[in-house]
Order: C-alpha cells, then structure tokens, then sequence
C-alpha cells in the first residue's frame, strides 16, 4: 500500500502523531531494511487499521473516501481513458458526471496528479486510490455510487 510514498506517509504520521513516536521510528527503520513500504508494515503491525491510515490520506490530501464502488464499468467509459494514459498513471475510470471523470488511481501522492489528468484528459477529474477494499476521492462534484 502506497509504495513509493515512504516519506510522505512517515510525513503524515509524525505531523498528526497518529501513532507513537518510537513506534514510527522503528517502522521507518524497518520498513527501509525490510523492502515493504511504511504503509504496510504499519499496518501489519497494527499500529493503524486500514481505515484509519485512509482517512488520514484522505484528509491530508483534501480528500474522502468510500466503501462502495462500482462493480461493473461500462466499456463506453473505460474507452474515455486512452490505454496509454492508463498504463502510465495507473488510472482505471469508474464514474462520470455530466463530462467529469472518477478514476481509481494507484497512487494518490503523484505530484500534479489532478493538472496532469486533467489537461491529457479534456475534462475534470476526481482520483479515487485503490487499496484493498477502500478508494479514496479528491472531487467532491464526483458522487461516490
């Protein structure tokens, strides 16, 4: 979870004090010796649950999220995001409102994420992450369904 994003998770942890101090410091030790992101192995050692660590993405990043996706995407949709921007963002769309676009994004901490997809894309967008079984949106004008 959130591989690649070590030091803004550690970031986001030791500003909100979300979980002790030597017990963040020792995961920022080990996850570096272990080969496994911070997120995961906080997680692992159930310092936070997943839903904990989410919100607190989340609202760091002006965010929220939900339980519930879509569990069927429509091929008309999925055709809005060209394969190539898919595989490089690592985007998937799952909901459009009027021209607006929600896609699941495999990293939410991608700088200028939003500007990017937006101006490849032609249109607004909100970025739901992908962790398992939780997403995360940016857009409130993107109604989760």
């Amino acid at each position: 979870m959130f591989e690649g994003s070590n030091q803004a998770i550690y970031q986001l942890l030791a500003t909100r004090r979300l979980i002790p101090p030597a017990a963040l410091t020792a995961a920022w030790a080990d996850h570096e010796g272990a080969g496994q992101s911070l997120a995961a192995l906080v997680l692992q050692r159930r310092l936070l649950t997943p839903a904990e660590l989410l919100a607190a993405v989340t609202d760091s990043l002006s965010f929220y999220y939900s339980a519930t996706v879509p569990s069927i995407l429509s091929p008309t949709l999925v055709a809005r995001v060209p394969s190539r921007l898919a595989q490089t963002y690592g985007i998937m769309p799952i909901a459009e409102e009027g021209s607006a676009l929600a896609l699941l994004v495999a990293d939410p901490f991608m700088p200028s994420l939003l500007d990017e997809l937006t101006s490849a894309l032609g249109c607004a967008v909100g970025c739901w992450s992908l962790s398992p079984a939780w997403f995360v949106v940016s857009s409130p004008s993107i109604i989760p369904i």
